[in-house]
């Protein structure tokens, strides 16, 4: 048991360093990411409801807040281990009600289900309803457990197939790992998918209310078919998942490499930080600059002495 929690805790490190590494790679800074992400003309509507935009990026930014918490207050590596536990929780949910906010200057509806947010997220990408960039664009469907999954990146299959979860990411074919990462959380999802419909009474058999041990090429496709394309936002919500569900125990049992430990945390950090900023910058465009920027100064002055994230980032751009 304890080798196992060890493997999978590096396997979860390994692709949050890799996918915050190839951000960081992409866009050095922050004025990187402003300076590609344009909404287009018929996108640039009048905001009906800036007081709700507010609410929803003070809870964002107030999430962010609190995975900062241990860089804020200098906690040293040792708490690093317990934060861990709830960092892809607060990572996600500062995400999610940031994106939140953007439906909302979009004066399209809040969408609080995490399942259908997900699904209408890889529709707005599919759709190109707003100017997402790599590597929030990269989207994968298709049926994994036949290997007929698709993306919409040029990716050698058979390299995903034959890649090391823990692999160094700064060594390998960038398009591949990032293929890795959405073929492995579509796989999961799959999986999850197969056994609700399981438990939902869909495959019984006609002489015994059990489930059917035959689960066979056709339902697996039906299975996949019912799925929206996978994105890296399906990936930051199924870490969520698992550390606080799932895999809780991975961050208690033996252990953890410090450096792991630190990686780990450190490049969700980032990831939330820059997939924040992206989100940001379309809403900086539909509300307009004053109104965005009233909106941070309130927050800042609620905030008090804080300097992590949101108000750093600000202060710089």
């Amino acid at each position: 048991m304890y080798e196992e929690a060890k493997i999978k805790f590096e396997v979860y490190t390994n692709y949050l360093w890799g996918l915050s590494y190839y951000i960081k790679q992409k866009y050095p800074s922050y004025s990187d990411i402003k300076s590609v992400v344009k909404i287009s003309q018929k996108d640039n509507i009048s905001c009906s409801n800036i007081e709700e935009v507010r609410k929803f990026l003070f809870n964002s930014w107030n999430s962010e807040r609190i995975l900062n918490a241990p860089t804020e207050y200098k906690t040293g590596n040792s708490f690093l281990k317990f934060a861990n536990h709830w960092s892809p929780v607060l990572g996600y949910y500062s995400i999610f009600l940031c994106f939140q906010s953007l439906l909302i200057a979009a004066n399209e509806g809040v969408i609080l289900r995490h399942e259908v947010f997900l699904e209408k997220v890889s529709s707005y990408i599919k759709k190109q309803k707003f100017p997402f960039i790599y590597p929030w664009d990269i989207l994968c469907d298709g049926c994994s457990y036949y290997k007929a999954e698709n993306f919409n990146f040029t990716v050698d299959r058979g390299e995903i197939l034959t890649l090391s979860s823990l692999c160094n990411p700064s060594r390998v074919n960038e398009a591949v790992f990032m293929a890795k990462i959405l073929r492995t959380t579509r796989t999961k999802q799959e999986s999850y998918r197969e056994g609700r419909w399981k438990e939902e009474g869909r495959f019984r058999t006609k002489k015994e209310d059990i489930p059917k041990k035959n689960y066979g090429r056709k339902e697996k496709l039906a299975v996949s078919q019912s799925i929206a394309p996978t994105s890296i936002f399906n990936f930051l919500y199924r870490l969520r998942l698992r550390s606080n569900y799932e895999d809780a125990d991975i961050f208690f049992l033996g252990d953890r490499d410090e450096s792991d430990v630190n990686n780990y945390f450190f490049s969700l950090q980032n990831i939330t930080s820059y997939t924040l900023f992206f989100i940001e910058t379309i809403i900086r465009q539909l509300v307009g600059d004053d109104l965005f920027y009233m909106i941070i100064e309130s927050f800042d002055k609620m905030s008090g002495s804080y300097k992590q994230g949101i108000i750093a980032r600000r202060e710089c751009h």
